[in-house]
């Protein structure tokens, strides 16, 4: 399994971490939302971190709602079963936070999601992959586990990977980070990029607010125009 936590929570520099076409934004009038991927973790009051499915769920649902809500020219929403792709998608996954915006013109479209944008009609789709943790508060988690719903389409990293305790740097309150890739399946390859690492991290990733905030970040390069 992948050292996931280890490559995401990694020091960040300072270095451009997004790639943005010119030309993109007038070229794409459509966008399929491809089902977003949420590993977070629950920070317990042993003061370790351990992978939660529940708040995995909801964070992810949370985010399919804003994604689909957004400027982005949004055609269609595309289930993806993630837990089917395997060790390679894992990798694909776990190299997000390591791309360099050089690199992207040359990110081929994973098989998968290419034969699914095809199979729909579609030919860019955009995938977003949320990783973070929140604190304990007394009774939160306990009211969680009895309150929430898992979505039909939900798929958690915590458990593509196997699960297992994290471990993090001096935690603030909640952390949330986003990566967007936006891939075309004419060209067969990635053609956006975009992270919120060096930005400022402190929000939830349950509070729709904070959601809605950094999704505005990710693809700002794109929405300005007011689309």
């Amino acid at each position: 399994m992948l050292a996931l936590a280890c490559v995401l929570f990694a020091a960040v520099s300072c270095a451009p971490t997004k790639y943005v076409p010119k030309d993109l934004a007038a070229s794409m009038d459509r966008v399929a939302v491809l089902a977003p991927l949420s590993y977070i973790d629950f920070y317990a009051e042993d003061n370790k971190f351990y992978p939660d499915d529940s708040l995995s769920a909801m964070s992810q649902d949370i985010l399919t709602e804003t994604l689909m809500a957004s400027k982005l020219p949004v055609s269609r929403f595309i289930p993806v079963d993630y837990l089917s792709l395997g060790t390679s998608f894992e990798a694909t996954v776990a190299s997000f936070e390591k791309i360099q915006p050089k690199q992207v013109p040359y990110l081929t479209i994973p098989p998968e999601i290419d034969r699914l944008l095809e199979a729909n009609g579609e030919r860019y789709g955009v995938m977003v992959f949320n990783t973070g943790f929140v604190r304990d508060i007394k009774g939160y988690r306990r009211e969680l586990a009895k309150d929430v719903t898992i979505a039909a389409v939900t798929t958690t990293l915590a458990v593509l990977l196997g699960g297992g305790v994290t471990t993090y740097g001096a935690p603030a309150r909640n952390v949330s980070r986003m990566f967007a890739i936006i891939y075309d399946s004419q060209e067969n390859r990635a053609v956006y990029y975009n992270s919120t690492l060096n930005t400022n991290e402190s929000r939830s990733p349950l509070d729709p607010t904070d959601i809605r905030r950094q999704v505005d970040f990710l693809f700002g390069p794109i929405t300005k125009s007011g689309r």
